[in-house]
């Protein structure tokens, strides 16, 4: 099963991720200060129902399989889609003892 899945927003296309990545996979998308820069699509409910900490975990969850891995978490608004759904830049580091 693909990892990821091109969208097409209103104005650019974006690779998401729809499958968490394996160990393997994640050292080789980081760069070389250890930094991963993923896209990820999050309802716009749970963005506005939920805590940043909710968020971090679950978009940890989506990129690692665990919703502890990613530190240093930072969001971007990268787009939106037509489901009423916002596409996220997720930019972090990788505790690898988590996974």
């Amino acid at each position: 099963m693909e990892k990821l899945k091109n969208l097409v927003d209103y104005r650019s296309l974006h690779s998401v991720v729809v499958k968490p990545f394996t160990v393997k996979e994640l050292k080789e998308r980081q760069n070389k200060s250890g930094v991963i820069s993923e896209k990820v699509v999050v309802k716009l409910d749970d963005l506005i129902n939920n805590s940043i900490d909710v968020l971090s975990n679950n978009v940890s969850k989506k990129i690692t399989g665990n919703d502890l891995a990613l530190t240093k978490i930072d969001f971007k608004v990268a787009g939106r889609t037509t489901n009423n759904e916002v596409i996220l830049k997720v930019t972090s580091k990788i505790d690898y003892s988590t996974l």
